[in-house]
């Protein structure tokens, strides 16, 4: 859900500057919402140690692809 809110305050802000781009809000909301969707049914599904390992792995990639 955060996904999701945090795309739509930044559509907010880029349009309060004259900067909004519609085609980009469109597709990261239409990525958001399903990951969204997805997360909140594996979290009920998979045991919480799996998937603590899964999301520390995903951080830790994201972060060193941004070196």
């Amino acid at each position: 859900m955060h996904g999701a809110v945090l795309a739509v305050a930044a559509a907010i802000a880029h349009g309060a500057a004259g900067r909004i781009e519609g085609p980009m809000v469109v597709n990261l909301l239409m990525g958001s919402l399903p990951g969204v969707t997805l997360g909140s049914w594996l979290c009920r599904r998979l045991p919480s140690g799996p998937l603590r390992m899964g999301i520390a792995a995903m951080l830790v990639i994201s972060g060193l692809r941004l070196l």
